[in-house]
Parts: structure tokens; sequence; C-alpha cells
């Protein structure tokens, strides 16, 4: 190896290799903290070194923002969370870093967005969401759909069209019939009317005074999403898509052992046909809760050996199957609801479900059922209520 020469720095801004006479000039833009001049062979070079992140971090995203000019500061955020995850994948996470995505409708894009660090477990990715709490007035039911109105906070934060979940209630009759992904049709001052599909008639709807906890996203991905790590949080996002059959929405497959945490998002596909899935499968534990998944094919939570899906406050409406654990995969479930799923509302193949509550906190309705049936232990499929 050729003998390490010492340094002077010239008034001119270049370094002098005294014993050679050779100049190492500095980089285009000059040298951040995290480049490092080092003896490569024989001659110094720049070198870029790992951002070594030791306390919470913010990058922020915005509707204004800019991939090219942004360095991801509040002052000046990126465009894309592409971007962000870009440069995220660049550092050593020892502490949180929060990738930050502003309120907003963000662009279509046609390639998944894919999310995937070797240190996932302390990375969030928190878009906005609203969260409010509504008391029952007035329900209005037809033969396709029924309309509950509540009286809420403040009903002029709501747009005929937002999908809007429904994921707790309470008091009132029939209180679990009012859970699901529902949308605007009207709202004013104090109350807003959400309209519950895949009513039938004869079927009981909810009256009196229940009370109930709503969600509403606020930040909109057009694009479908793969997480392959380990993952602190995704929250606050609606992921909307126009699937076909075999569309994956949401692909949830890290390479190494870890939790994925999912909280108050909805997944929803837009297409006239109940298609497209939301696949868990590899070693994983993926944990939902406050989430909905609408007018799909099903939600495979759990697919294949050591998968473990924990749905709370979660599920489906509008879809084929609600949830689906399948070749080894297990699914808990705690206070769940599964209305319209016009096969099952939970469903395991070579697989298990484990419900707690006893069965009594989950919601299944207009047609939506069990299989195999509650309590059946044992055999390929199994259903656990405890």
């Amino acid at each position: 190896m050729a003998e390490k020469k010492p340094l002077v720095l010239n008034d001119d801004g270049s370094l002098e290799l005294l014993q050679a006479g050779d100049t190492i000039t500095l980089p285009d833009g000059g040298v951040d903290e995290y480049q490092v001049l080092t003896w490569v062979g024989d001659k110094w070079e720049w070198v870029k070194t790992a951002r070594i992140v030791t306390e919470e971090t913010t990058v922020y995203v915005t509707t204004d923002g800019n991939d090219t000019t942004g360095v991801g500061s509040i002052a000046f955020p990126y465009a894309s969370v592409d971007k962000a995850l870009e440069e995220v994948g660049k550092w050593v996470l020892q502490a949180e870093v929060i990738i930050d995505v502003e309120e907003g409708d963000y662009p279509d894009e046609t390639s998944p967005l894919v999310i995937k660090h070797p240190q996932g477990e302390m990375l969030r990715i928190n878009g906005d969401y609203r969260h409010d709490s509504g008391t029952l007035e007035n329900t209005s039911a037809t033969g396709g759909y029924v309309d509950y109105r509540f009286t809420v906070t403040n009903g002029n934060l709501y747009s005929s069209g937002d999908y809007v979940l429904i994921a707790m209630s309470v008091n009132g009759t029939n209180d679990e019939y009012t859970r699901g992904t529902t949308t605007v049709v009207t709202s004013n001052a104090t109350t807003v009317t959400l309209r519950h599909p895949s009513f039938n008639t004869g079927t009981p709807v909810a009256s009196g005074a229940v009370d109930v906890t709503l969600a509403t996203p606020l930040v909109t991905w057009h694009r479908k999403v793969s997480i392959y790590s380990a993952l602190g949080q995704l929250q606050g996002i609606e992921g909307v898509y126009s699937a076909i059959a075999g569309d994956i929405l949401l692909h949830l497959y890290p390479q190494n052992a870890g939790t994925i945490n999912v909280t108050y998002t909805i997944f929803r596909n837009t297409s006239g046909t109940r298609v497209g899935m939301c696949i868990g499968t590899g070693i994983l534990m993926s944990a939902f809760a406050y989430c909905g998944f609408y007018n799909m094919n099903c939600l495979m939570g759990a697919s294949g050996g050591g998968a473990t899906a924990r749905l709370g406050y979660t599920g489906c409406t509008n879809c084929n199957i609600g949830t689906y654990s399948y070749a080894g995969g297990t699914t808990m479930l705690s206070r769940t609801h599964f209305c319209g799923c016009t096969s099952n509302g939970m469903y395991a193949v070579f697989g298990s479900l484990q419900m707690s509550d006893g069965g009594d906190n989950h919601s299944l309705e207009n047609g939506s059922v069990c299989s195999p049936p509650r309590n059946t232990v044992g055999g390929y499929n199994s259903m656990l209520c405890y």
C-alpha cells in the first residue's frame, strides 16, 4: 500500500499532497458533513458515509414540495414519499424517523410505492387524518343502502364523497350495524349523513342514540403499496386504486422477521367489480388498527406459515371475502366488522382465525358469515373464540 501523504489546505481551497505535489479539489457543491476524505489505493478521495440518526428526525413531504430542490425540511419539503424514502434509505436509524406527509391528494403513480428499510421498525410514515365522535340522530333505509345522520363536532369539515371509517360503536339498538367504510352524502355545520352500503331489505338497522367513532384519512395516494421490511407505522392514508383481478393493493412481504403497523388507513378499489387484494406473507406480524378495506376481493391478512395478522377495530366493507387466513397463516381479531361480503366475512383455508371477546364484538352483517363456524377447533381449519 502506498504511504499516506500529509495534506495542506491551499489559499484557493485545494488540498496539496506535500510529498507528491498532487492536489485534491473540493467536490462540486462543496463538502457536506457526510463526506470524508479517505485514502483509497494510492490517492485521497471524498467518500460519502452513511448518516447515523441518533435523535428523532422528521422529513417533510407536501403537495407543493420539490424532489429536486427540496431537502425534506419544513421550509424545503419533498414532493413525494418516494424521494423521502430514497433519502432515508441512505441512513442508519438508531432513533425514530418520521416521514410527515401533508394533507392532500397526491398524483397518480403507475408503479407501487415500495417501503423498505433495514431498520424499518424505527420508521413512521404519518399521513394526516381526522378523528371525530358522533351520535346517531336519524336513520333512513332503502333497498340498496342505509343512510345514518350523526351529530358531530364540525360537520363543515366533511365533503360529499369523502370516505369515513366507523370502527367503534356503542349504545342504542343494533349499534354494530353502523360499522364499516361509509360515504359522506351531505353535511352541514352540526351533522353529517353517512351512507352504509350493501343494505338488504329485512336486515336490522341501527337506531337510538348510537355513539360512534369516525376516522377520515386526509392523505390520498392513487397507487399500490408494497412494504418489504418492518415498519413502525403507516398512518392516515387513503389508498385508492382501480384494480383488475390479481392486483395486490397492499402487499406486506418483509424480508426479515418484523412487525408492520397500519393505523387510521383505508384501502379501496374504485373499479366496478370486487377485485384486488391486500396480502400479508412471509415471516411477519402485521397489525391493523382502525383500518377499512372497501370493494375488494379480500383482505388476506396472513398467508403462509409464520405469517400472523392482528386486526383491531378493522374490517372489510363490500368485499367478496373479508379476512382470509391461508396456508398456515393465523389471523387474530378484536372488535372487527365485515359488511356485505358476498362470500364469507371471516374465512380460513388451511389456516386459523382467533377471535377475542368470545366473538361478541365482531359485526357480521348483510350475508357475511364465518367459515369454518365459530369454535371449530382442529383439522386443517380452525375458528377459536376466547
